[in-house]
C-alpha cells in the first residue's frame, strides 16, 4: 500500500474525488492518469477542489510501476492503494471509502474522459436544487480497442419507463459522477462470476432507479472505452452470467 488516508478523515462538503480503478492494464493507465488530471486541472482553475485516488486490486508490477512513475510528473498528491479484493465492484466501493470529497467520479484504468468531463458535470451540479439525487453520464461515449464503435447515450428522461427496459439492456457504464450519499443507499454489489452473477454497473443502474435516483446525462462531453479481449464484461458474457437481482 503506497497511501493510505486515515479512516478518520472528515468528508469535505463539496469537491471531486476522482477514484481510478485498475488491475493488470500496464502502460495504459498512464493515459488514463493523465487524462483525469486534465479534466481536473480544469475544475482547479474555477477553484473547486478535487483529488486522484488510484486503487490498484490484484495488480501486477508493471500496471503498479507506471502509475508510480506517471505520478511522478503530476504536481499534486495522488493516493494510491493496493487491495486483493479480486472483485471491482469492492475496490470500487473502497476508494468511495478512502475519498475525501462528497462527488464521486469513476475511470477505469485503460479509459479516457474528456478534458471538460468534469467542469461540464460541476456546472450541471451548480443548476440543479437537489443534484444528490442524480447520476452523471456524459452524452457519447467512444469505444476503441479491438472494436470500435460510438454511443449516444440516453438520459433517464428520454425513457418513457425505465426500469422495465433495464431488464433486456443497460443503457449506463460505471463511468458515472455521483454523491457519495448514492452508494450509502446503493452500494456496488460484488461480481460472482463463478454463481453466474455479474454485470456490476448493469445491477446497479437498476438499483438506483428503484431508490429513486435520477439519470442524467451532461452534454457536449464524451467518454474513451477501451475494448479488449480479457475484459471483465466479455468474461461475464463468456460465463453466460446473469445481471445480478
Amino acid at each position: 500500500m503506497l497511501f493510505q488516508r486515515s479512516q478518520s478523515h472528515l468528508h469535505s462538503p463539496f469537491g471531486f474525488s476522482i477514484i481510478i480503478n485498475g488491475h493488470r492494464e500496464g502502460p495504459y493507465i498512464a493515459a488514463s492518469i493523465r487524462s483525469a488530471y486534465q479534466s481536473l486541472k480544469k475544475l482547479n482553475q474555477i477553484e473547486v477542489p478535487a483529488e486522484i485516488i488510484i486503487i490498484l486490486d490484484n495488480s501486477d508490477k508493471i500496471t503498479m510501476q507506471v502509475a508510480r512513475n506517471t505520478i511522478k510528473d503530476i504536481p499534486l498528491p495522488i493516493g494510491v492503494t493496493a487491495t486483493d479484493y479480486s472483485d471491482l465492484s469492492n475496490a470500487r466501493m473502497y476508494g468511495v471509502f478512502l475519498a475525501k470529497y462528497n462527488w464521486i467520479a469513476f475511470l477505469d484504468a485503460d479509459d479516457l474522459w474528456s478534458y471538460n468531463w468534469l467542469t461540464e458535470v460541476y456546472k450541471l451540479i451548480c443548476a440543479m436544487i437537489k443534484p444528490e439525487i442524480c447520476i452523471f453520464h456524459p452524452r457519447h461515449t467512444f469505444y476503441f480497442g479491438i472494436e470500435e464503435a460510438a454511443l449516444n447515450v440516453p438520459d433517464q428522461s428520454d425513457l418513457s419507463n425505465p426500469l422495465p427496459l433495464l431488464v433486456a439492456d443497460n443503457f449506463w457504464n460505471s463511468l458515472c459522477v455521483a454523491h457519495r450519499s448514492v452508494f450509502k443507499v446503493c452500494p456496488y454489489k460484488p461480481n460472482m462470476l463463478k454463481s453466474g452473477l455479474g454485470f456490476e454497473d448493469w445491477c446497479w443502474n437498476r438499483h438506483t432507479i428503484a431508490n429513486g435516483y435520477i439519470h442524467r446525462v451532461v452534454e457536449n462531453v464524451c467518454h474513451y472505452k477501451r475494448q479488449r479481449a480479457d475484459s471483465l464484461c466479455r468474461k461475464t458474457v463468456s460465463e453466460d452470467c446473469l445481471a445480478t437481482p
